[in-house]
């Protein structure tokens, strides 16, 4: 679960690497594909980009097949400007689209930042298509734009979910945003381990922004 295409853009060129609220953590690339119906998910995790920090609690919900909503709640600290900013966002993903090992849908989400005193308000629309075997390799592409208060960004992203084990998987992938001009490209790398049923935990490495980036948490799905 992670809000990524919604992280607080106006503390830096920060690529959405901390935890969104339907990704599968630690990637940020989001997958087409949602909970069962009833199903609900709890996140917590924290990123670090360089800089700076962020935190956030994640909460999904799907109420109908094909369907999830979720809130996000997170706080960033940027130790190189000593600003300090939070974040209030709502999504929802719908994936109507299935055919054999293929899947297709669309996310929307809206956020709003409070940097400063000042609010920002911020809306994202992304498309996800997924190619999944019945091994457990996963493929997912992500194209989509976010509009600020400003340029707007478009964002692209590209990931693999490889197991390794019934319990432990990797995941690579590359993403990249290019706003009114200038563009900005990054990649990581991840594991997810399933420590019981529904209860997992991740963490990643990578460069994103041509600074280091890292992240660590935990979510839990019933």
């Amino acid at each position: 679960m992670t809000f990524k295409s919604l992280i607080i853009a106006t503390l830096s060129t920060l690529l959405a690497v901390a935890p969104n609220a339907y990704a599968e953590s630690p990637m940020i690339t989001d997958d087409a594909g949602t909970l069962e119906r009833g199903g609900k998910k709890f996140e917590l995790g924290s990123v670090k980009l360089g800089p700076v920090y962020a935190h956030q609690l994640s909460f999904g919900i799907a109420p109908v097949g094909a369907l999830e909503l979720g809130t996000t709640i997170q706080s960033e600290n940027d130790k190189s400007l000593a600003l300090r900013s939070r974040l209030l966002g709502l999504s929802a993903k719908w994936v109507p689209w299935h055919d054999g090992a293929w899947s297709a849908g669309v996310k929307a989400e809206w956020g709003t930042v409070r940097v400063a005193g000042a609010n920002t308000s911020m809306t994202a629309l992304t498309g996800l298509l997924t190619w999944r075997k019945d091994s457990g390799v996963a493929l997912h592409g992500n194209l989509g734009r976010t509009w600020q208060n400003g340029p707007e960004d478009n964002r692209w992203a590209l990931g693999i979910d490889i197991p390794i084990t019934a319990s432990l998987q990797a995941t690579l992938e590359g993403v990249g945003s290019r706003t009114a001009g200038a563009s900005s490209s990054g990649a990581q790398a991840g594991l997810r381990w399933e420590l019981q049923k529904g209860w997992k935990a991740f963490t990643s490495v990578g460069r994103v922004s041509a600074q280091r980036a890292a992240s660590i948490g935990t979510s839990y799905e019933f």
